[in-house]
């Protein structure tokens, strides 16, 4: 992310994270997460709502820090109005450059198995159209 400027409130941020983080031990457990989204209005399937868990946990300990909470709401307001394949499409595109690189697919094929999905290189906007697709 560098020196980028961004249009989000970091600060208004960090106090959603905090609303969100109820045991306030300064992490969103699965639990937390999947209220959050309830409390926001999505209402995914579980399998959804835990693979964009997951790809959220970039340094994968099973939690979300508010960095990375921070980082994927950063990639995620770039969507006009985002549902669960967009978010998980942000949360695969872990660079932020809409690209699903071969990296980044292998991470997503991790913890997402479906029959004739093509896990392959494409844009965040093919990704999520596949996704929307297979399910």
């Amino acid at each position: 992310m560098g020196n980028q400027q961004s249009s989000l409130d970091f600060k208004a941020l960090q106090r959603a994270f905090i609303m969100y983080d109820t045991n306030m031990d300064g992490h969103l457990q699965a639990e937390e997460y999947a209220n959050a989204l309830l409390k926001i209005g999505f209402t995914p399937d579980f399998k959804l709502c835990e693979l964009c868990f997951r790809l959220i946990d970039t340094d994968r300990n099973t939690t979300i820090s508010c960095d990375e909470f921070k980082q994927f709401m950063d990639r995620l307001s770039k969507v006009h109005t985002p549902d669960i394949f967009d978010m998980i499409a942000c949360a695969a595109d872990a660079n932020g450059d809409g690209i699903i690189d071969s990296k980044e697919m292998k991470t997503v094929q991790k913890f997402y198995s479906k029959p004739n999905f093509p896990f392959q290189e494409m844009t965040t906007q093919q990704f999520v159209h596949v996704l929307r697709t297979t399910k």
